[in-house]
């Protein structure tokens, strides 16, 4: 299992992520943060959803992730829900 990393000096201690975050790519240019959180939601707890945006105009790149605690079903890309 990885390590945490942490910066004990500043009392920061960051989680590791490597087994929980999922990347999600093909997604529309509609789809915000809010909305990869609702979808993702019925599968387990989130603890995370972002949609990567570009720096420049806002507008989703078409990418995103979502970290989760606990997974409930399985996701299916046949469920066509966004």
């Amino acid at each position: 299992m990885a390590s945490t990393p942490s910066t004990p000096a500043l009392g920061i201690t960051q989680k590791d992520t490597t087994f929980t975050k999922i990347f999600v790519g093909g997604l529309p240019y509609h789809t915000t943060d809010q909305s990869l959180r609702e979808y993702f939601d019925k599968f387990g707890d989130i603890d995370e959803a972002v949609v990567i945006t570009d720096r420049q105009t806002g507008k989703s790149r078409g990418y995103g992730f979502e970290g989760r605690c606990v997974l409930r079903g399985k996701v299916d890309g046949n469920d066509g829900g966004w």
